[in-house]
């Protein structure tokens, strides 16, 4: 039987009447009859006429059918099957990369699904049919990138049949998810563990001080990240946990008999941090919490304010653009790293800023359509701070301004924190962070009953949104050949 998940691009249809309109519409020319004279032929009125002509029929034909089946794609079809289910009771999906701790972790539950005609499955693409006779022996392998559970259920639902049980052992790490909480029609129950590797240390970056080398590490463990900052003099081998190498000139360190983490290049450069803004405007907030970051970290940083374009350096680290017209290019050009004033609608609003526990009262807040990944958002779900990133530049959009005006932002103890996360690259990648999701976190949203059981028939659901992209490519290279082959005929034939 064939469905649509969105039938309310079938309203698409209606620009069928588009390719009719251009066709019927076919004013052509009058015919030039050749005469040997006109002296006895009489003058008649002047005439012009117009008619409404439908020409190449399979041309016209050819092109309803390409919207026909544009509208067709974007409605999501598939194909609905009743299948006999048999003896199947369901599917006990294990990630391939973790099947032998899942199995460590689940052995008497998987048995008894196993024993009880559940079919086991790798939850990955494709969801293959393990190996019941090898699996319980088989170890482990360290997965490049963890599996994204909410995407792989997504494709879990258009490939299994309606109503299936589906049992799924998996880790509850918090990298495990990704986007936003799918709402999915599943009959599915997940269990999770805790990984045998759940606590990771590594260090995340080193710089010059005026003490000496400030090492920041980072810890991770279910219960959260942690970061912590060490400081060690560039002769301090003997003892230390950190070994100091000297390669090409560059500076780097690394832990002692550390064969996995790579070494991490020591910053020995000054941070060059130019802000524009007018005089006696927000820049003096943001001022004070750099300045704050600078005593804090001991860095070698150099902060600038300045009200004229000119005296912005062009060698910059960082720019904070706090004006509300657009930066120049010669400095966007030049610059890694920008921070930009949005403009737009001013809108007074009554909410806060909600980062690291911390709420920070906003009163206004900039109307307009955000750009890039949202950094910070606020209690409505608005986006605040937005990232842009591209091949050699990060562009951070802001929302709101600093100013007291708007909001406790420059009054908050959390302000100078939240400049150094900006300035210091804190983020932890996806394969070292070990913290923990709950089960009813990591569960997407069900809209069918969990009590369903499959009966003796289920419905298998196909997707054809490939075999429609293969028809559309095929049908627009047919209309552009005889399209080409109409044109050349009028041409010269």
């Amino acid at each position: 039987m064939f469905q649509l998940f969105n039938p309310i691009w079938l309203f698409a249809i209606t620009a069928l009447s588009i390719p009719v309109i251009i066709h019927l519409w076919n004013i052509r020319p009058g015919k030039v009859l050749k005469v040997g004279s006109i002296s006895l032929i009489q003058a008649a009125s002047r005439k012009s006429s117009r008619s409404l002509n439908l020409m190449d029929v399979l041309l016209l034909l050819l092109r309803c059918l390409l919207l026909l089946l544009l509208a067709i794609l974007l409605a999501q079809p598939f194909w609905t099957q009743n299948i006999k289910s048999g003896k199947l009771k369901g599917w006990v999906l294990i990630p391939r990369e973790n099947i032998h701790q899942v199995y460590t972790a689940f052995k008497f539950r998987i048995d008894s699904l196993t024993n009880a005609g559940y079919q086991l499955h790798y939850f990955n693409n494709g969801f293959a049919i393990a190996d019941t006779a090898n699996f319980k022996t088989q170890a482990d392998s360290a997965a490049l990138n963890p599996v994204n559970n909410w995407a792989m259920l997504k494709q879990l639902s258009v490939q299994t049949p309606s109503g299936l049980p589906l049992y799924l052992f998996t880790v509850n790490s918090l990298n495990s998810v990704a986007g936003a909480k799918p709402q999915l029609n599943l009959n599915l129950r997940i269990q999770t563990y805790t990984p045998a590797d759940s606590t990771v240390k590594w260090i995340q970056n080193a710089a010059i001080t005026n003490n000496g080398i400030k090492i920041t590490e980072g810890n991770s463990q279910p219960n959260g990240t942690t970061f912590s900052s060490t400081v060690v003099q560039a002769t301090e081998q003997r003892g230390s946990v950190y070994q100091i190498n000297i390669n090409s000139g560059q500076a780097s360190v690394s832990y002692k008999n550390d064969t996995v983490n790579k070494a991490v290049n020591i910053d020995t450069a000054t941070l060059q941090i130019a802000i524009y803004g007018d005089k006696g405007s927000d820049a003096q907030y943001l001022k004070a919490a750099l300045d704050a970051v600078k005593q804090f970290t001991s860095r070698k940083i150099n902060i600038q304010v300045s009200n004229t374009e000119a005296r912005i350096p062009g060698l910059a680290d960082w720019v904070f653009w706090l004006r509300e017209q657009r930066i120049p290019s010669m400095i966007a050009r030049n610059v890694s790293r920008i921070f930009v004033y949005e403009p737009g609608k001013v809108q007074n609003t009554n909410t806060w800023l909600d980062i690291d526990n911390n709420k920070i009262g906003l009163t206004k807040h900039i109307v307009t359509e955000s750009n890039g990944e949202t950094v910070w958002k606020d209690g409505f779900g608005n986006c605040v701070l937005s990232l842009e990133t591209g091949p050699k530049q990060q562009l951070y959009h802001f929302y709101s301004r600093f100013n007291p005006s708007w909001g406790d932002l420059v009054w908050s103890d959390a302000f100078p924190k939240l400049m150094l996360n900006l300035l210091t690259d804190y983020k932890t990648d996806s394969i070292r962070d070990k913290r923990k999701v709950d089960d009813t976190q990591l569960l997407p949203t069900l809209t069918a009953d969990n009590t369903i059981v499959a009966g003796s028939h289920a419905i298998r659901k196909t997707d054809l949104s490939k075999v429609l992209w293969l028809a559309l490519v095929l049908l627009f290279l047919i209309e552009r050949m005889l399209a080409h082959r109409t044109k050349s005929t009028e041409n010269y034939g």
